[in-house]
């Protein structure tokens, strides 16, 4: 779902005034991602762009590499008003949408991934239709947190996602710290035979 970089526009009406414009996804030529969030932060936007770090070696020596955890995109806070001045931007290739339609991610999300970052949980790419129990961080530094849990080689991990672009990260948590919620579709089916069953016993009464 991407939004054409030409003559788009964005219908303020969409989305109510709030003390901070919503956040975007914007993706980028490869390997540009760095350069295209200075460039945005130069122009006054708000960029988030999370990354893995891990430890190379080079020779005789070890280095910290980072690398974009959502290879070929950034994130940034739009202003309703003026998308062209983010599609004017070097490296920009178009803001994620529908059509000539830029949709916004969610607020949520990018605060799950945003306070994981900033705790310096390690995170990973993984596969986005992973299959797993919702769940809630029920202490630590990521308490309140919602997401998904999956075992992964004998390790739990919380798997947080971007629904707009399909695709998720994932960070190792103990088990002891979250809270397995229950599946909403089968609460659903279990508050209907509830129901279900009680509207056949007034039935069997009234007759």
């Amino acid at each position: 779902m991407l939004s054409t970089n030409r003559e788009t526009s964005i219908d303020a009406r969409a989305y109510p005034e709030t003390a901070k414009d919503p956040w975007f996804a914007v993706r980028v030529k490869s390997n540009h991602e760095k350069a295209v969030c200075s460039y945005l932060a130069v122009k006054g936007f708000e960029i988030f762009l999370p990354v893995c770090r891990t430890r190379n070696r080079w020779a005789d020596r070890f280095k910290l590499v980072e690398t974009p955890l959502f290879a070929g995109y950034v994130f940034s806070r739009l202003d309703r008003t003026r998308p062209n001045a983010v599609l004017s931007t070097p490296g920009v290739i178009q803001i994620v949408g529908t059509g000539r339609n830029p949709e916004p991610v969610l607020e949520g999300e990018i605060s799950a991934i945003r306070r994981a970052v900033e705790a310096n949980f390690q995170l990973r790419e993984c596969d986005f239709f992973m299959k797993g129990q919702h769940a809630t961080v029920v202490s630590g530094a990521l308490a309140g947190l919602e997401g998904t849990v999956v075992s992964l080689k004998q390790q739990s991990r919380l798997v947080l996602s971007i629904s707009l672009l399909q695709r998720s990260v994932a960070l190792e948590i103990d088990e002891s710290l979250v809270r397995i919620e229950p599946d909403p579709v089968m609460l659903r089916r279990s508050v209907q035979a509830e129901r279900d069953s009680a509207a056949r016993l007034i039935g069997r009464r009234a007759s």
